[in-house]
């Protein structure tokens, strides 16, 4: 029961503290996947001014002049063939439109300025991937049994704990004179029972699904057997 409420606690604070770390919007994921798609074509040290051969001072007129003579360059009439020149071009034009976008800019301003994220919030991984209902809940119930087995494990090393220093405090006190309490400190300690990795609910709410179906297919045929005699 405490590890239910306690889990449920952090199931409840986990979105909290999501939004409290993550503050991206759309035009951050485009910013991010434009990033990624420029530096796996150009290199680690691509930025979407040095690809327009421009600076984080130029103005909008200025970047629009760069990028008019860099589409020329990279346009795929002069570049039959080469599929690095292809790709680059097709970047181009949506580089471009972070940057007439004021706040698209500022916002690419800042993640060039502060270093992009290495984690990118799994609101942004969702929508790049988009995995199905059945992903989720799976990964969902992976997550939550990982958790619940670390927890099982904590209250028993706790619990183990607790149980001997107990006993080595009772042993100093009847030491010479009984047995008896160390007998019954060993039977405490052996009952104390270790968590099993069939009590997760990754694998227990199968079982209890199996064994549900199973049971009620052994009781129907039972009561048929029943009104057969």
């Amino acid at each position: 029961m405490r590890f239910l409420s306690s889990f449920a606690f952090l199931v409840a604070l986990l979105p909290l503290l999501a939004r409290a770390r993550q503050n991206w919007d759309e035009i951050d994921f485009q910013i991010f996947d434009l990033n990624d798609a420029l530096i796996s074509i150009v290199g680690a040290d691509a930025t979407f001014y040095s690809i327009l051969d421009s600076q984080p001072s130029f103005s909008i007129s200025e970047i629009n002049k760069s990028y008019r003579k860099v589409s020329r360059r990279y346009h795929p009439d002069k570049n039959q063939g080469d599929e690095k020149a292809e790709k680059i071009y097709q970047l181009l034009t949506s580089i471009m439109g972070i940057f007439k976008d004021q706040n698209a800019r500022d916002k690419y301003d800042f993640h060039l300025k502060n270093g992009f994220p290495k984690w990118k919030g799994s609101g942004y991984y969702y929508a790049r991937y988009k995995p199905g209902l059945f992903t989720v809940s799976v990964v969902i119930l992976v997550f939550i049994s990982f958790v619940q087995y670390a927890s099982v494990w904590g209250i028993y090393y706790r619990d183990l704990l607790v149980i001997r220093s107990e006993e080595s405090i009772e042993k100093k006190k009847v030491a010479k004179k009984s047995k008896k309490f160390a007998t019954e400190v060993k039977r405490t300690i052996e009952d104390l029972q270790k968590p099993r990795i069939t009590d997760v609910w990754l694998i227990s709410l199968p079982l209890l699904l199996i064994k549900t179906i199973t049971g009620n297919k052994a009781s129907s045929e039972s009561q048929q057997e029943k009104k057969d005699e």
